[in-house]
């Protein structure tokens, strides 16, 4: 349907006036057809003006787990120990929103485990553990989230001992929805309109 870039007038939407399917698709479509008011008070909003409502942050989008990457960290990372611990943490993201989310990620070890975590008001959550192997294993999980959450991947030999450990390949999923992030972490498929 062309775009109809008239504005639409108050005999078209008057009081107890039924609206027709072509009002309300040129309501849709042409902003114009706002009043300035109302075109102040969405502007007012986006910018955060002293006295205009709030944006909430409940207003984002929920996520759900999927198979489109929105945040990823593909290098190997790797450390060994002969007396202490060797560990890393290969992927972390803080989150905006609420749903759930997919943890990818590939590990390998000489001791312990590898573990998918999540921080939440301060309480750390195992979500995951894997006992390592000599060679990569691929590994997925589901992580409920909520705003100020942070969920990260993490590699560990538990202290054991001369043991090494390694991740690759740690990506965090949704089913197609943006990650809005609560701490810098790098993004990627997020469309900005």
């Amino acid at each position: 349907m062309p775009y109809n870039s008239a504005p639409v007038s108050d005999e078209v939407i008057a009081h107890k006036k039924p609206i027709t399917l072509q009002t309300g698709r040129a309501l849709r479509d042409n902003m114009l057809s706002l009043n300035d008011d109302v075109i102040a008070l969405i502007a007012a909003i986006v910018a955060g003006d002293a006295g205009a409502a709030r944006i909430r942050i409940n207003a984002l989008q929920r996520v759900t787990a999927g198979d489109q990457i929105r945040s990823r960290r593909d290098a190997s990372q790797s450390d060994s120990a002969t007396d202490e611990v060797a560990e890393v943490t290969g992927h972390s993201f803080g989150f905006m929103q609420a749903g759930s989310i997919r943890a990818y990620f590939e590990h390998s070890g000489t001791g312990s485990f590898a573990q998918v975590r999540r921080v939440r008001n301060s309480v750390d959550t195992v979500i995951g553990e894997y006992a390592n192997s000599g060679s990569l294993v691929a590994r997925s999980v589901d992580v409920d989230v909520l705003p100020g959450d942070l969920v990260y991947i993490y590699n560990s030999d538990g202290g054991a001992g001369s043991n090494s450990v390694t991740l690759q390949n740690c990506r965090f999923a949704t089913a197609g929805e943006h990650l809005y992030p609560g701490t810098a972490v790098p993004l990627e498929g997020n469309v900005y309109e």
